[in-house]
Protein backbone atom coordinates (compact mmCIF):
# COMPACT_ATOMS: atom_id res chain seq x y z
CA UNK A 1 0.00 0.00 0.00
CA UNK A 2 2.51 2.09 0.73
CA UNK A 3 4.79 1.96 -2.39
CA UNK A 4 1.41 2.18 -4.29
CA UNK A 5 0.69 5.18 -2.23
CA UNK A 6 4.32 6.80 -3.45
CA UNK A 7 3.92 5.83 -7.37
CA UNK A 8 0.57 7.99 -7.53
CA UNK A 9 2.19 10.50 -5.77
CA UNK A 10 4.93 10.73 -8.32
CA UNK A 11 2.93 10.23 -11.18
CA UNK A 12 0.71 13.11 -9.85
CA UNK A 13 3.82 15.34 -9.70
CA UNK A 14 4.38 14.37 -12.87
CA UNK A 15 1.23 15.70 -14.21
CA UNK A 16 1.24 19.08 -12.82
CA UNK A 17 4.79 19.46 -13.88
CA UNK A 18 4.00 19.21 -17.18
CA UNK A 19 0.76 21.18 -17.26
CA UNK A 20 0.98 24.45 -18.56
CA UNK A 21 1.66 27.48 -16.02
CA UNK A 22 -0.21 30.14 -18.10
CA UNK A 23 -3.30 28.17 -17.67
CA UNK A 24 -3.48 28.24 -13.36
CA UNK A 25 -4.43 31.90 -12.54
CA UNK A 26 -0.68 33.44 -13.60
CA UNK A 27 -1.43 36.72 -14.36
CA UNK A 28 1.96 37.53 -16.60
CA UNK A 29 3.55 36.14 -19.50
CA UNK A 30 7.51 36.42 -19.93
CA UNK A 31 9.50 36.30 -23.21
CA UNK A 32 9.92 32.59 -22.86
CA UNK A 33 5.78 31.74 -22.26
CA UNK A 34 2.84 31.89 -24.28
CA UNK A 35 -0.95 30.49 -24.00
CA UNK A 36 -2.66 28.95 -26.30
CA UNK A 37 -6.39 28.75 -26.68
CA UNK A 38 -8.53 27.64 -23.90
CA UNK A 39 -5.44 28.67 -21.94
CA UNK A 40 -6.24 32.54 -20.46
CA UNK A 41 -4.19 34.43 -17.38
CA UNK A 42 -6.00 35.80 -14.51
CA UNK A 43 -5.68 39.32 -12.80
CA UNK A 44 -3.58 38.47 -9.07
CA UNK A 45 -7.10 39.34 -7.32
CA UNK A 46 -9.10 37.09 -9.62
CA UNK A 47 -10.95 39.82 -11.01
CA UNK A 48 -10.63 39.84 -14.93
CA UNK A 49 -9.50 37.11 -17.50
CA UNK A 50 -7.44 37.47 -20.59
CA UNK A 51 -7.09 34.59 -23.40
CA UNK A 52 -9.38 33.92 -26.57
CA UNK A 53 -12.59 33.57 -27.03
CA UNK A 54 -15.37 32.95 -29.84
CA UNK A 55 -19.05 34.74 -29.90
CA UNK A 56 -22.44 31.68 -30.20
CA UNK A 57 -22.09 29.97 -33.14
CA UNK A 58 -19.31 31.76 -34.36
CA UNK A 59 -16.23 30.12 -35.74
CA UNK A 60 -14.00 33.54 -35.40
CA UNK A 61 -11.86 33.50 -32.38
CA UNK A 62 -11.04 37.32 -30.87
CA UNK A 63 -8.05 38.19 -28.43
CA UNK A 64 -10.07 39.51 -25.31
CA UNK A 65 -9.86 40.72 -21.54
CA UNK A 66 -13.35 39.74 -19.21
CA UNK A 67 -14.74 39.42 -16.05
CA UNK A 68 -13.62 36.39 -14.11
CA UNK A 69 -16.10 35.91 -12.01
CA UNK A 70 -19.30 37.48 -14.02
CA UNK A 71 -21.35 34.54 -16.65
CA UNK A 72 -22.34 35.12 -18.93
CA UNK A 73 -19.10 36.15 -20.17
CA UNK A 74 -18.41 39.82 -20.60
CA UNK A 75 -16.04 41.08 -22.58
CA UNK A 76 -14.23 44.56 -21.96
CA UNK A 77 -11.46 44.35 -24.52
CA UNK A 78 -11.17 43.18 -27.34
CA UNK A 79 -7.14 43.18 -29.36
CA UNK A 80 -8.42 42.19 -33.13
CA UNK A 81 -11.74 43.39 -33.54
CA UNK A 82 -11.71 44.04 -36.94
CA UNK A 83 -9.64 41.07 -37.90
CA UNK A 84 -10.91 37.74 -36.53
CA UNK A 85 -9.07 34.94 -36.22
CA UNK A 86 -10.54 31.83 -38.52
CA UNK A 87 -8.96 28.89 -36.53
CA UNK A 88 -9.09 27.89 -32.37
CA UNK A 89 -5.21 27.04 -32.58
CA UNK A 90 -4.03 30.79 -32.06
CA UNK A 91 -1.64 30.97 -29.36
CA UNK A 92 -0.04 34.71 -27.63
CA UNK A 93 3.77 35.10 -27.29
CA UNK A 94 6.44 37.29 -27.47
CA UNK A 95 8.24 37.91 -30.65
CA UNK A 96 11.69 38.02 -31.57
CA UNK A 97 11.78 41.81 -31.53
CA UNK A 98 9.70 42.04 -28.21
CA UNK A 99 6.29 42.54 -29.35
CA UNK A 100 3.44 40.68 -27.36
CA UNK A 101 1.89 38.69 -31.08
CA UNK A 102 -0.63 36.47 -32.01
CA UNK A 103 0.30 33.48 -33.50
CA UNK A 104 -1.96 31.24 -36.15
CA UNK A 105 -0.46 29.12 -38.89
CA UNK A 106 1.30 31.66 -40.48
CA UNK A 107 -0.67 34.82 -39.42
CA UNK A 108 -0.14 36.68 -37.35
CA UNK A 109 -0.80 39.53 -35.26
CA UNK A 110 0.98 42.20 -33.66
CA UNK A 111 -0.87 43.45 -30.31
CA UNK A 112 1.72 45.66 -29.06
CA UNK A 113 4.20 47.20 -31.63
CA UNK A 114 7.21 47.93 -30.31
CA UNK A 115 9.18 50.37 -33.29
CA UNK A 116 10.96 53.49 -33.85
CA UNK A 117 8.51 54.66 -36.21
CA UNK A 118 5.53 55.50 -33.06
CA UNK A 119 3.18 55.53 -35.67
CA UNK A 120 0.08 54.17 -34.07
CA UNK A 121 -2.48 51.85 -35.90
CA UNK A 122 -0.39 51.06 -38.68
CA UNK A 123 -2.46 47.94 -41.02
CA UNK A 124 0.83 46.32 -43.01
CA UNK A 125 -0.38 43.07 -44.66
CA UNK A 126 2.58 41.18 -45.60
CA UNK A 127 2.48 37.12 -47.39
CA UNK A 128 2.49 36.14 -43.56
CA UNK A 129 -0.71 38.68 -43.17
CA UNK A 130 0.68 40.68 -40.54
CA UNK A 131 -2.20 43.05 -38.65
CA UNK A 132 -0.51 45.74 -36.56
CA UNK A 133 -3.16 46.66 -34.51
CA UNK A 134 -1.44 49.15 -31.67
CA UNK A 135 2.01 51.05 -32.08
CA UNK A 136 4.64 52.19 -29.47
CA UNK A 137 8.23 53.01 -28.92
CA UNK A 138 10.62 51.31 -26.98
CA UNK A 139 12.96 47.91 -26.43
CA UNK A 140 14.04 45.03 -24.02
CA UNK A 141 10.39 44.21 -23.00
CA UNK A 142 9.87 41.97 -19.89
CA UNK A 143 6.76 40.87 -19.66
CA UNK A 144 2.95 41.87 -19.84
CA UNK A 145 0.36 41.56 -16.81
CA UNK A 146 -2.80 41.29 -16.31
CA UNK A 147 -4.07 43.86 -13.50
CA UNK A 148 -7.03 43.86 -11.61
CA UNK A 149 -7.93 47.17 -13.10
CA UNK A 150 -8.91 45.16 -16.21
CA UNK A 151 -5.44 46.81 -17.78
CA UNK A 152 -3.12 44.87 -19.55
CA UNK A 153 0.21 46.41 -19.93
CA UNK A 154 3.67 45.37 -21.60
CA UNK A 155 6.52 46.67 -19.27
CA UNK A 156 10.48 46.62 -19.98
CA UNK A 157 13.53 45.62 -17.47
CA UNK A 158 13.40 48.41 -15.36
CA UNK A 159 9.31 48.19 -14.93
CA UNK A 160 8.62 50.84 -17.18
CA UNK A 161 5.21 50.89 -18.89
CA UNK A 162 5.76 51.08 -22.70
CA UNK A 163 2.08 50.02 -23.67
CA UNK A 164 -1.24 49.47 -21.82
CA UNK A 165 -4.68 48.51 -23.47
CA UNK A 166 -6.33 51.25 -21.61
CA UNK A 167 -5.36 53.57 -23.65
CA UNK A 168 -6.83 51.51 -26.89
CA UNK A 169 -10.68 50.91 -25.53
CA UNK A 170 -13.14 49.09 -27.59
CA UNK A 171 -16.73 49.57 -26.21
CA UNK A 172 -16.16 49.81 -22.19
CA UNK A 173 -15.28 52.62 -20.05
CA UNK A 174 -13.62 50.78 -16.53
CA UNK A 175 -12.63 52.38 -13.59
CA UNK A 176 -8.91 54.20 -14.40
CA UNK A 177 -9.49 54.75 -18.13
CA UNK A 178 -10.01 57.95 -19.50
CA UNK A 179 -11.89 60.24 -22.54
CA UNK A 180 -10.14 62.57 -24.89
CA UNK A 181 -6.45 63.72 -25.30
CA UNK A 182 -3.66 64.25 -24.04
CA UNK A 183 -1.23 66.48 -25.79
CA UNK A 184 1.82 65.45 -24.32
CA UNK A 185 1.36 61.79 -25.57
CA UNK A 186 -0.62 62.20 -28.33
CA UNK A 187 -3.33 59.40 -27.13
CA UNK A 188 -6.98 59.84 -27.87
CA UNK A 189 -9.56 58.15 -26.10
CA UNK A 190 -12.96 57.38 -27.16
CA UNK A 191 -15.27 54.27 -26.93
CA UNK A 192 -16.47 52.55 -30.38
CA UNK A 193 -19.60 50.08 -30.14
CA UNK A 194 -19.73 46.66 -31.24
CA UNK A 195 -21.16 46.01 -34.67
CA UNK A 196 -23.38 43.58 -33.15
CA UNK A 197 -23.90 41.68 -29.93
CA UNK A 198 -22.22 38.94 -31.89
CA UNK A 199 -19.55 40.94 -33.85
CA UNK A 200 -17.01 42.93 -32.06
CA UNK A 201 -15.89 44.96 -35.45
CA UNK A 202 -16.11 48.74 -34.65
CA UNK A 203 -20.12 50.00 -34.62
CA UNK A 204 -21.52 52.97 -35.84
CA UNK A 205 -21.89 54.25 -32.33
CA UNK A 206 -19.10 56.34 -30.51
CA UNK A 207 -18.73 58.25 -27.45
CA UNK A 208 -16.39 60.71 -27.88
CA UNK A 209 -15.02 63.92 -25.45
CA UNK A 210 -14.97 67.28 -27.77
CA UNK A 211 -12.42 69.45 -26.83
CA UNK A 212 -14.76 72.18 -24.27
CA UNK A 213 -15.18 68.91 -22.59
CA UNK A 214 -18.43 68.30 -23.67
CA UNK A 215 -19.43 63.95 -24.07
CA UNK A 216 -20.91 63.28 -27.40
CA UNK A 217 -22.67 60.21 -28.85
CA UNK A 218 -22.06 60.47 -32.45
CA UNK A 219 -23.61 57.88 -35.53
CA UNK A 220 -20.92 57.59 -37.42
CA UNK A 221 -19.75 61.21 -38.26
CA UNK A 222 -22.91 63.09 -36.79
CA UNK A 223 -23.48 63.82 -33.34
CA UNK A 224 -27.10 62.57 -31.67
CA UNK A 225 -26.33 63.28 -28.43
CA UNK A 226 -24.24 65.73 -25.71
CA UNK A 227 -24.19 66.23 -22.18
CA UNK A 228 -21.42 68.18 -20.63
CA UNK A 229 -19.51 66.40 -17.54
CA UNK A 230 -20.99 68.21 -15.10
CA UNK A 231 -24.14 66.41 -16.69
CA UNK A 232 -22.59 63.15 -16.34
CA UNK A 233 -21.75 63.74 -12.88
CA UNK A 234 -25.52 64.30 -11.48
CA UNK A 235 -26.74 62.09 -12.48
CA UNK A 236 -23.59 59.08 -12.05
CA UNK A 237 -21.91 60.37 -8.97
CA UNK A 238 -20.28 63.09 -7.42
CA UNK A 239 -16.82 62.49 -8.01
CA UNK A 240 -16.75 59.92 -10.59
CA UNK A 241 -15.72 62.11 -13.76
CA UNK A 242 -12.45 64.12 -12.44
CA UNK A 243 -11.54 66.58 -15.21
CA UNK A 244 -8.27 67.72 -16.73
CA UNK A 245 -7.16 69.95 -19.15
CA UNK A 246 -8.51 67.62 -22.38
CA UNK A 247 -9.70 64.22 -20.47
CA UNK A 248 -11.60 63.01 -17.75
CA UNK A 249 -10.64 59.79 -16.56
CA UNK A 250 -13.24 57.77 -14.52
CA UNK A 251 -12.92 57.72 -10.49
CA UNK A 252 -14.68 55.22 -9.82
CA UNK A 253 -16.30 56.09 -6.01
CA UNK A 254 -18.99 52.84 -6.28
CA UNK A 255 -16.29 50.83 -4.09
CA UNK A 256 -12.98 48.41 -4.99
CA UNK A 257 -15.32 45.65 -4.38
CA UNK A 258 -18.03 46.71 -6.72
CA UNK A 259 -17.75 45.62 -10.73
CA UNK A 260 -18.77 48.51 -12.24
CA UNK A 261 -18.71 49.66 -15.93
CA UNK A 262 -19.92 52.21 -18.91
CA UNK A 263 -20.38 50.61 -22.17
CA UNK A 264 -21.27 52.11 -25.40
CA UNK A 265 -24.15 49.73 -26.40
CA UNK A 266 -24.77 48.68 -29.82
CA UNK A 267 -28.03 50.50 -30.40
CA UNK A 268 -26.23 53.72 -29.52
CA UNK A 269 -27.12 53.64 -25.81
CA UNK A 270 -24.51 54.54 -23.26
CA UNK A 271 -24.66 52.60 -19.84
CA UNK A 272 -23.43 52.54 -16.39
CA UNK A 273 -23.87 49.45 -15.37
CA UNK A 274 -22.48 47.17 -11.78
CA UNK A 275 -22.71 43.86 -10.98
CA UNK A 276 -24.90 42.32 -8.61
CA UNK A 277 -23.94 39.45 -6.77
CA UNK A 278 -27.22 38.27 -5.27
CA UNK A 279 -28.89 38.02 -8.51
CA UNK A 280 -26.11 37.33 -10.81
CA UNK A 281 -26.78 40.29 -12.52
CA UNK A 282 -26.11 43.47 -14.12
CA UNK A 283 -28.01 46.83 -12.69
CA UNK A 284 -28.44 49.62 -15.15
CA UNK A 285 -28.13 52.66 -13.62
CA UNK A 286 -29.45 55.62 -15.00
CA UNK A 287 -28.10 57.48 -18.04
CA UNK A 288 -27.69 60.86 -19.05
CA UNK A 289 -31.04 60.63 -21.07
CA UNK A 290 -31.69 64.01 -20.21
CA UNK A 291 -28.12 65.28 -22.18
CA UNK A 292 -28.89 68.13 -24.58
CA UNK A 293 -31.29 67.38 -27.47
CA UNK A 294 -31.29 63.88 -25.75
CA UNK A 295 -35.02 63.40 -26.44
CA UNK A 296 -35.14 65.06 -29.60
CA UNK A 297 -37.42 68.09 -30.56
CA UNK A 298 -40.15 69.33 -28.68
CA UNK A 299 -39.97 66.58 -26.35
CA UNK A 300 -39.49 67.14 -22.97
CA UNK A 301 -37.64 64.88 -20.12
CA UNK A 302 -38.49 63.85 -17.11
CA UNK A 303 -36.08 61.97 -15.29
CA UNK A 304 -38.60 60.55 -12.89
CA UNK A 305 -40.75 58.86 -14.97
CA UNK A 306 -40.20 54.97 -16.14
CA UNK A 307 -40.03 56.44 -19.67
CA UNK A 308 -38.22 59.65 -19.63
CA UNK A 309 -38.48 60.91 -23.07
CA UNK A 310 -42.24 62.12 -24.35
CA UNK A 311 -43.50 64.48 -27.23
CA UNK A 312 -44.92 67.33 -25.38
CA UNK A 313 -48.64 67.96 -24.97
CA UNK A 314 -50.03 68.59 -28.48
CA UNK A 315 -47.61 67.56 -30.13
CA UNK A 316 -46.78 63.37 -31.47
CA UNK A 317 -44.05 61.10 -32.78
CA UNK A 318 -43.21 61.66 -36.36
CA UNK A 319 -42.17 58.31 -36.86
CA UNK A 320 -45.25 56.81 -35.01
CA UNK A 321 -42.72 54.83 -33.36
CA UNK A 322 -43.27 54.14 -29.60
CA UNK A 323 -40.63 55.83 -27.04
CA UNK A 324 -37.98 53.67 -25.10
CA UNK A 325 -39.33 50.93 -23.23
CA UNK A 326 -36.25 51.23 -20.59
CA UNK A 327 -34.91 53.69 -18.07
CA UNK A 328 -31.59 54.87 -19.91
CA UNK A 329 -32.41 54.60 -23.66
CA UNK A 330 -30.97 57.28 -26.00
CA UNK A 331 -32.41 57.49 -29.08
CA UNK A 332 -31.10 59.45 -32.09
CA UNK A 333 -32.80 63.33 -32.71
CA UNK A 334 -33.95 62.40 -35.94
CA UNK A 335 -35.14 58.86 -35.36
CA UNK A 336 -37.30 60.52 -32.52
CA UNK A 337 -38.24 63.83 -33.44
CA UNK A 338 -42.04 65.48 -32.17
CA UNK A 339 -44.54 67.18 -35.11
CA UNK A 340 -47.51 69.18 -33.97
CA UNK A 341 -50.72 67.40 -33.78
CA UNK A 342 -52.49 70.56 -35.31
CA UNK A 343 -50.84 73.72 -37.17
CA UNK A 344 -50.85 76.86 -35.18
CA UNK A 345 -53.78 79.07 -35.82
CA UNK A 346 -51.38 82.40 -36.45
CA UNK A 347 -49.45 80.17 -39.12
CA UNK A 348 -53.55 79.31 -40.73
CA UNK A 349 -55.47 80.53 -43.43
CA UNK A 350 -58.45 80.44 -41.06
CA UNK A 351 -58.87 84.16 -38.99
CA UNK A 352 -61.15 82.21 -36.77
CA UNK A 353 -58.22 80.10 -35.32
CA UNK A 354 -56.40 81.20 -32.13
CA UNK A 355 -53.40 80.01 -30.10
CA UNK A 356 -53.00 79.75 -26.67
CA UNK A 357 -50.26 78.96 -24.55
CA UNK A 358 -49.89 75.66 -22.39
CA UNK A 359 -48.08 75.82 -18.94
CA UNK A 360 -45.54 73.92 -17.50
CA UNK A 361 -44.35 74.34 -14.01
CA UNK A 362 -40.55 73.09 -12.63
CA UNK A 363 -39.32 73.35 -16.41
CA UNK A 364 -35.19 73.26 -17.27
CA UNK A 365 -36.07 75.81 -20.37
CA UNK A 366 -34.66 74.66 -23.88
CA UNK A 367 -31.46 75.89 -25.19
CA UNK A 368 -30.84 78.90 -27.50
CA UNK A 369 -33.63 81.48 -26.42
CA UNK A 370 -33.70 84.81 -27.70
CA UNK A 371 -33.94 87.85 -24.80
CA UNK A 372 -36.76 90.72 -25.06
CA UNK A 373 -36.83 93.63 -23.26
CA UNK A 374 -40.11 93.83 -21.70
CA UNK A 375 -41.30 94.65 -17.70
CA UNK A 376 -43.61 91.91 -17.21
CA UNK A 377 -44.93 87.89 -17.56
CA UNK A 378 -47.91 89.87 -19.18
CA UNK A 379 -46.09 91.88 -21.83
CA UNK A 380 -43.69 88.67 -22.28
CA UNK A 381 -46.92 86.70 -23.33
CA UNK A 382 -48.60 89.17 -25.35
CA UNK A 383 -44.89 89.77 -27.30
CA UNK A 384 -44.55 86.42 -27.74
CA UNK A 385 -48.22 85.74 -28.57
CA UNK A 386 -48.29 88.43 -31.63
CA UNK A 387 -45.23 86.82 -32.87
CA UNK A 388 -45.98 83.90 -34.71
CA UNK A 389 -42.20 82.87 -35.68
CA UNK A 390 -41.86 82.62 -31.37
CA UNK A 391 -43.16 79.53 -30.38
CA UNK A 392 -42.69 79.63 -26.33
CA UNK A 393 -41.81 81.76 -23.92
CA UNK A 394 -40.66 82.21 -20.18
CA UNK A 395 -40.42 85.37 -17.94
CA UNK A 396 -37.67 84.96 -14.85
CA UNK A 397 -39.58 86.88 -12.26
CA UNK A 398 -36.37 87.11 -10.32
CA UNK A 399 -34.23 89.07 -12.88
CA UNK A 400 -37.15 90.65 -14.81
CA UNK A 401 -36.16 88.65 -17.91
CA UNK A 402 -37.92 88.02 -20.90
CA UNK A 403 -36.60 84.95 -22.78
CA UNK A 404 -38.80 83.52 -26.28
CA UNK A 405 -37.97 80.62 -28.83
CA UNK A 406 -38.61 80.99 -32.25
CA UNK A 407 -37.02 77.48 -33.46
CA UNK A 408 -36.92 73.99 -32.74
CA UNK A 409 -37.63 73.12 -28.83
CA UNK A 410 -34.25 71.58 -27.49
CA UNK A 411 -32.89 69.95 -24.26
CA UNK A 412 -36.21 70.98 -22.37
CA UNK A 413 -36.76 68.89 -18.67
CA UNK A 414 -39.18 68.22 -16.36
CA UNK A 415 -37.76 68.78 -13.09
CA UNK A 416 -39.01 67.82 -9.42
CA UNK A 417 -38.33 71.32 -7.92
CA UNK A 418 -36.95 74.34 -8.93
CA UNK A 419 -36.55 75.09 -12.46
CA UNK A 420 -38.38 77.85 -14.63
CA UNK A 421 -42.29 78.71 -15.29
CA UNK A 422 -42.45 77.81 -19.17
CA UNK A 423 -45.18 78.32 -21.77
CA UNK A 424 -45.27 76.81 -25.68
CA UNK A 425 -48.13 77.35 -28.08
CA UNK A 426 -50.50 75.52 -29.44
CA UNK A 427 -53.40 75.19 -31.66
CA UNK A 428 -56.88 76.45 -29.63
CA UNK A 429 -58.47 73.22 -31.04
CA UNK A 430 -56.23 71.49 -28.66
CA UNK A 431 -57.77 73.06 -25.74
CA UNK A 432 -60.79 71.82 -24.47
CA UNK A 433 -63.39 73.66 -22.40
CA UNK A 434 -61.74 73.78 -19.40
CA UNK A 435 -58.68 75.01 -21.01
CA UNK A 436 -57.09 71.71 -20.15
CA UNK A 437 -54.85 70.24 -23.47
CA UNK A 438 -56.17 66.93 -24.87
CA UNK A 439 -53.03 65.10 -25.02
CA UNK A 440 -50.76 63.52 -22.79
CA UNK A 441 -46.95 63.74 -22.35
CA UNK A 442 -46.26 59.94 -23.76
Amino acid sequence: MENSFVLVFVIGLFYLSNFPMSSIAADTITPNGSITHPETIISAGGRFELGFFSLKNDTNYYLGIWYKAVSPQTVVWVANRDYPILSSSASLSFGSDGNIMIYCGKMRYIVTNISSSNTANVMNFSSYNTAIVTNISSSNTASVTLLDSGNLILINQKSQVLWQSFDYPTDTLLPGMNLGYDPLTGVSWSLVSWNSSQDPAPGVFSLVLDPSLELNIKHGSKIYWTGDTGHFLVFYSANMLRKKSTYVTWADDLGDSTISRIVMDVSGQLRLQSWTEGVQGWNTLNAPTCGRSGCGAFSICNLNAQIPCGCLKGFKSESNDSWAQEPGDIWAVDARRCVRKTVLGCNSSSLSKKDRFQHIKYAGLPINPLKLNVRSSMECESASLSNCSWIAYSFDEDTGSCSVWDNDLLDLKQLSEGGKNFYFKLSVSEFDSLGKVNATYH
